[in-house]
């Protein structure tokens, strides 16, 4: 997987870097060689970008960058199982077993947040019923149809696109009473 990783990287120019674990800060662009020599008898004084000493920092000609790395992350549980297998065929096993694992985990962390969802969208329907909600309504629908459908091509469980229409009948019918009670208001005013 990526991982944001900061690194000194190449610049034209002549640059004061902090090196304190975990700043990263470019304190100064484009320092002349007077600057060096002014900053030499300061070294004790924290600098006034990142607020560490001068000593921690040094003149070179690169910048702190953020780039994204790929990060080797190896589960021991999987290369035990892997070790343990006696050929290509009890790997593949359990590599599949796994794998079988991690989707039920990752499909028990989407009926949660489905559910989430679903108890959010309701608590924020039931917030207000006066006409200029009928948007916040409007917008949440095609949001849970967007959803659905993208559930729906990723190939979602039945269960999980059943308890999605579920709500988004529920938030349909939300919506339609409040447009009509709008519209029964505005006939009212009108009388």
């Amino acid at each position: 997987m990526n991982a944001p990783v900061w690194e000194p990287q190449p610049d034209s120019t002549r640059n004061y870097l902090c090196t304190m674990p975990n700043c990263y800060s470019t304190c100064g662009v484009r320092h002349s060689f007077g600057r060096v020599l002014w900053l030499l008898p300061l070294q004790l004084v924290p600098c006034s970008h990142c607020r560490h000493p001068h000593s921690l920092h040094y003149h070179w000609y690169s910048k702190w960058v953020k780039v994204q790395r790929p990060q080797v992350s190896v589960d021991d549980n999987v290369k035990k199982l892997c070790k343990a297998a006696k050929d290509e065929k009890e790997r593949t096993e359990a590599l599949i077993a796994v794998r079988n694992g991690a989707l039920d985990g990752l499909n028990r962390d989407m009926d949660q947040a489905m559910e989430e969802l679903v108890q959010l969208v309701a608590e924020y329907s039931s917030l207000s019923l006066s006409g200029s909600f009928s948007a916040h309504l409007e917008k949440t629908t095609l949001l849970l149809e967007r959803r659905r459908t993208t559930m729906k091509e990723t190939g979602a469980s039945v269960e999980q696109l059943e308890r999605m229409q579920s709500s988004l009948n529920n938030m349909k019918r939300k919506r339609d009473l409040l447009k009509e009670g709008v519209r029964n208001g505005d006939r009212a005013t009108a009388v």
